[in-house]
């Protein structure tokens, strides 16, 4: 009985997982702090360099921890912003063995795929750079 409390604990933990898809690999410097988490195209022109997708694990983390962990990847990846591209939720049932029955626990999933993106201005000096 122990054990499943124990188990149950650990699962409930509501952790958050990042899928990347890179498609551009100049390499940039940026902070998490300075990325920003759009929710619209910005007016001012840019280069996608990849997508990420961002799961809240299935006891469901917020949106705002979804939204850090997409400013997070993007930073390591020298994203200027993210932009918001969808949001996928889903829920289940799961039966857990109780000693001799059944305790039902409610799952749920939320997804947030975003796209990285950096400002022509810089995309535009990464491609001006002299191969090395």
């Amino acid at each position: 009985m122990r054990g499943t409390c124990l188990i149950i604990a650990a699962v409930l933990l509501g952790c958050t997982s990042a899928d990347v898809l890179v498609v551009d690999l100049t390499p940039r410097a940026v902070t998490a702090d300075s990325v920003p988490v759009l929710l619209e195209d910005p007016k001012e022109p840019y280069h996608p360099i990849a997508m990420i997708e961002v799961s809240s694990g299935y006891w469901g983390a917020s949106l705002q921890k979804m939204g850090r962990r997409l400013a997070t990847e993007a930073a390591k990846l020298g994203g200027d912003a993210v932009v918001l591209t969808r949001r996928i939720a889903s829920s289940a049932s799961t039966l857990l063995p109780v000693g001799d029955t059944f305790m039902p626990l409610a799952t749920e999933d939320s997804r947030l795929v975003g796209m990285v993106i950096v400002y022509r201005r810089q995309a535009e000096a990464a491609f001006d750079r002299p191969p090395r």
